[in-house]
């Protein structure tokens, strides 16, 4: 049975009803058929929620609906909400990402309705992978917060440490200001993966105007004891790399990591 056929009557999240929810679906036009041989639904079913159990696979391919592609796991084919690894998850998330309008408008109240009705961890790192690529397709406009931007801000304080990073992490690739403070906390005590993860999610804030925090945050996470912490502070520079502080870090950095020196040295020669 699928995760969305449950009673949703009075289910709220902090705030954003299941009213908002069809709002903002009507807001976003059709999605049930782009046309006659082609099910909207059904593809932003595939990407969320997978296929039944008895649709067996060998590969993605054999989880194909329409444009769509589940991901083929041990044989079954999974959504972003029903799979349980982070790798099958982002390329799930990525292929919402580059669907079309019509899907990624069909998939936003699904992810929504699972974020607000279910309680499991992994369905909430589904859902806050799935928000996130759809704020990467589609951008909220500068000072607005739409349903998937409220979600995922209301995700960000979330008790749960891992799923609350995974919202902020969302939130600063999509370029929103309001997690760039705990995103620099990330950076400098959070774990090898979340120090990286949270360098690249800070390069968005470089594109404003106030950003020497972050830009000095940065440029310290080149210093960082991790290669793979100091590799993501350097691409997510590359929006900073002529100011005179950034310049020097990654020259030093170059010196000291000969295996980032290409990588470096292409970025400080860029126009």
């Amino acid at each position: 049975m699928r995760l969305l056929q449950r009673e949703v009557g009075r289910v709220r999240l902090r705030g954003l009803s299941l009213a908002g929810l069809a709002v903002l679906v009507a807001c976003q036009g059709p999605t049930q058929k782009l046309s006659e041989n082609r099910d909207i639904h059904a593809e932003a079913v595939a990407l969320t929620e997978g296929l039944p159990p008895r649709h067996a696979c060998r590969t993605d391919r054999d989880c194909r609906v329409g444009q769509a592609e589940a991901a083929c796991v041990l044989g079954s084919c999974f959504g972003l909400l029903s799979a349980d690894s982070r790798p099958t998850r982002q390329v799930l998330a990525e292929r919402l990402q580059s669907a079309d309008n019509a899907v990624r408008a069909a998939a936003a109240p699904l992810l929504l309705h699972a974020m607000a009705t279910m309680e499991s961890p992994a369905v909430h790192q589904g859902a806050i992978a799935g928000l996130g690529a759809l704020l990467l397709a589609q951008p909220e406009a500068p000072g607005q917060c739409g349903a998937v931007c409220l979600a995922l801000r209301a995700e960000s304080a979330s008790l749960d440490e891992h799923q609350a990073a995974a919202a902020r992490i969302a939130l600063g690739l999509a370029g929103d200001d309001t997690a760039t403070a705990a995103l620099r906390e990330d950076l400098t005590t959070g774990t090898e993966l979340l120090r990286a993860e949270a360098a690249r999610a800070l390069a968005p804030a470089l594109l404003r105007p106030a950003h020497e925090a972050t830009a000095a945050a940065l440029t310290a996470a080149l210093r960082d004891p991790s290669p793979l912490v100091a590799e993501a502070a350097v691409h997510a520079l590359a929006a900073a790399r002529k100011e005179p502080a950034v310049r020097e870090g990654l020259t030093e950095l170059q010196t000291r990591q000969p295996h980032l020196a290409y990588a470096i040295a292409q970025l400080l020669r860029a126009p």
